[in-house]
């Protein structure tokens, strides 16, 4: 924390590392990379790791939809060729 900005009496001061405002840093927040940032920049950062997670699960309830389908498919298709024969 290089630079600080003093304010008369009170507390020493710090940017925010995502929107560059100045903090006080015994109220700010540390993101999941360890910087100190305002609240709401911790608020931006929390709903888009959580956003990143739920994409995440997505992804992965799509592909279990998929193979369960393919799996299903061709279960259907041995148990017709049974009843035809």
């Amino acid at each position: 924390m290089t630079s600080a900005y003093r304010s008369g009496n009170g507390p020493n001061l710090v940017p925010c590392a995502g929107c560059g405002t100045f903090i006080d840093p015994t109220t700010a927040l540390y993101s999941n990379q360890g910087e100190l940032v305002c609240r709401p920049c911790h608020t931006k950062g929390e709903i888009s790791a959580a956003t990143v997670r739920g994409n995440a699960g997505v992804s992965y309830d799509r592909t279990y939809l998929r193979v369960g389908i393919v799996v299903a498919l061709i279960l259907l298709r041995v148990l017709i060729r049974f009843a035809l024969h």
